[in-house]
């Protein structure tokens, strides 16, 4: 550890009670997006997974030697929202939460340690987003399927394959609920341009 002063250590840990309090009240208010995004079409969150860790698991399966990244796993996280089944097919909805593009930003070949936060990209320039990614007649992990090229604050908005499609919306989209209507109603579009399907207007499976 870096050595500090006592007056220079009391000084960081107000910073860190700080940090905890604003983190907390910023995945409140993901969940929240979350969970009205879902309503919208009709779809609940099923399971969900981290993305830039493995996540530690609860009493004496918890190990301390995974990195501090294991006990943040909301960072970069999966919401799988569950299926729908339009005219005989299976579409599985996901949203992918993406705190923080700067780890791929500077790093594309994963080379840099993720302790090592001061190679992350600038926190002034990185992105902050959700991914909305439908699968017809799949249900694999969307970065490994789709979004591993994507990864970075460049990514292309819209993705699309035969059988995947994401849609990334910066988060300032969903600011209030006038301004994620307006995000959700083009992400039906876009299922409706390539899939030929409007995602809200449909019954879950």
């Amino acid at each position: 550890m870096n050595k500090l002063s006592p007056i220079e250590f009391d000084s960081a840990l107000v910073d860190v009670r700080k940090a905890y309090r604003l983190i907390a009240t910023y995945q409140e208010r993901i969940m929240d997006t979350i969970k009205y995004c879902g309503n919208y079409y009709g779809m609940v969150f099923s399971s969900g997974w981290s993305k830039f860790s493995s996540t530690v698991s609860g009493g004496n399966r918890a190990k301390i030697d995974k990195t501090s990244w294991s006990w943040l796993p909301m960072y970069f996280y999966e919401f799988n929202m569950g299926v729908k089944k339009i005219d005989g097919n299976e579409y599985h909805f996901k949203i992918l939460h993406q705190a923080d593009t700067g780890y791929y930003d500077t790093n594309k070949n994963h080379k840099i340690p993720r302790e090592d936060t001061e190679k992350f990209g600038d926190v002034r320039s990185s992105v902050s987003r959700l991914y909305f990614i439908l699968s017809k007649n799949k249900s694999g992990c969307p970065i490994k399927n789709l979004l591993e090229e994507y990864k970075t604050k460049d990514s292309k908005q819209v993705i699309f394959t035969n059988d995947w499609l994401a849609v990334a919306f910066p988060l300032r989209n969903f600011l209030n609920e006038d301004s994620a209507k307006i995000a959700l109603a083009r992400f039906d579009q876009v299922c409706l341009d390539e899939f030929k399907i409007k995602l809200s207007q449909e019954k879950t499976v």
